[in-house]
């Protein structure tokens, strides 16, 4: 019985193998030569019966060499074959050598492979996740944590909001209100003048003073509508109408690229394919740059988790799209920012790229929070909501001006590429050329005199 569960695992394996083969080393596989029809069929027969098959010329080394050590382990119960070394795979390659490694040594850490080995699998890790470290290895959760982008609130903003904070403490919000109307037309007759003030003082005053109305007015709502609407403006504030930002019954075609894709795939039957509908996104030029998800107030824990979890996939997709669209390719220090948002309660998230395998996790160490009343506005003022908030347009106003660029440069370089040559000389019927010689100038005082003397 042991051994028949031995060669189960390990056909298992070898299937995992191929599957590794086809979707996993395609940048190893793609040097080695085309196989052919009949060793497709093969591979195609292999995978659906998960049998073990031979060791073949056409896989890629170290695979071609584990193929061979679990063919003689099945056929002979020993191989005399050294297992290889994966010391140069990709981190989703490595994870799935050592798991198989693991089961053909026989060893007792299989189950600590197989966790990374689902890390990996799954293409995405979201560090947020209450149980990440009991769900997948705790090693490779450790380097990539350790790897993790590092940010912190913009604080060029924080004398501005300590005066408007020292006001408020003094007295109510209306007056706050008048204050802030009277300290902007102090900024306006300075800029007048020609005085040198902080830039940011205007977006500030600009912020805080819309809060404060909404505040006044109570016309915070508690739809997903209000809440998009809400965040949007403070956005739109904070980066002085410079980020394309739009909402609406929108959907995605980063997405929709995706699900094409799954269904050429996996041989899908949908009628019709549309992407998935997004709540506020960045963009330039056609370009989808990001995504935020936002649900209404009073919306449970459990659909906040699956709001989360659909958003990290989209701005995947997003950044697959942005790859293959615009050439902006996320290197191992860049990442794409977005917000994750609860009624009036957000955190800012970072997607980067750990070797293959996307990574998400919170860019702001503190949650986000809009004010909705006086006591919240105090909070508001003197907290790192705003800063946070500030750093997050200032990345997005980055990564916007690099698309920019990137997509400036590709015009230019399109245009210097162009194929310039002189057309060639097309065949004429000279039969109907009529070739006339050019007419002598002559000298009409002289033709006159000589008329007038005959």
């Amino acid at each position: 019985m042991t051994e028949k569960v031995r060669e189960n695992s390990l056909a298992s394996a070898a299937a995992l193998i191929i599957h590794a083969e086809d979707e996993l080393v395609k940048d190893i596989t793609k040097r080695q030569p085309p196989i052919t029809d009949l060793q497709e069929k093969e591979l195609v027969r292999k995978r659906v019966r998960t049998e073990v098959p031979e060791a073949s010329s056409f896989f890629s080394e170290p695979w071609g060499s584990l193929m061979k050590v679990m063919h003689d382990i099945v056929l002979y119960g020993q191989s005399d074959t050294p297992i290889p070394s994966g010391a140069n795979l990709s981190v989703t390659c490595k994870a799935l050598f050592k798991y198989i490694c693991a089961h053909l040594e026989d060893r007792k850490a299989v189950l600590q492979y197989e966790k990374d080995l689902l890390v990996a699998m799954s293409g995405v890790i979201n560090l947020r996740a209450a149980d990440t470290k009991d769900m997948f290895g705790m090693r490779l959760i450790n380097d990539i944590e350790a790897s993790a982008p590092k940010a912190k609130p913009d604080d060029s903003i924080n004398n501005t909001l300590q005066s408007l904070s020292d006001i408020l403490n003094r007295s109510s919000i209306y007056y706050l209100r008048d204050e802030i109307s009277i300290l902007d037309a102090e900024r306006v007759g300075k800029v007048r003048r020609g005085e040198q003030t902080d830039p940011l003082q205007k977006v500030v005053l600009d912020v805080v003073r819309f809060l404060a109305d909404k505040i006044i007015a109570e016309t915070f709502g508690n739809t997903e509508h209000a809440v998009v609407s809400t965040w949007k403006s403070v956005l739109d504030f904070i980066s002085e109408g410079l980020l394309k930002l739009e909402t609406g019954e929108l959907t995605s075609d980063a997405t929709k690229e995706i699900r094409i894709l799954q269904e050429q795939e996996f041989s899908g039957t949908s009628k019709s394919v549309c992407g998935r509908k997004m709540d506020l996104h960045l963009h330039f030029d056609g370009l989808e740059l990001n995504n935020s998800e936002f649900k209404a107030v009073g919306v449970d824990i459990e659909e906040n988790k699956r709001q989360s979890r659909r958003n990290i996939r989209i701005n995947k997709a997003i950044m697959v799209y942005l790859q293959r669209h615009a050439k902006f390719d996320f290197n191992s220090d860049d990442y794409l920012v977005f917000l994750d948002v609860s009624g009036y309660t957000g955190a800012i998230v970072y997607l980067r790229r750990y070797e293959d395998i996307h990574v998400s996790g919170l860019l702001s160490r503190v949650a986000i929070k809009l004010p909705v009343d006086e006591k919240g506005l105090k909070a508001f003022l003197s907290g790192q909501s705003l800063g946070w908030l500030f750093t997050y347009v200032q990345r997005l106003r980055s990564m916007q001006q690099e698309v920019e660029d990137m997509q400036t440069q590709a015009l230019d370089e399109s245009f210097l590429l162009q194929e310039r040559i002189t057309p060639p000389l097309q065949p004429r019927d000279l039969d109907v050329i009529v070739m006339n010689s050019p007419k002598k100038k002559r000298n009409t005082a002289s033709q006159s005199a000589s008329c007038e003397n005959i």
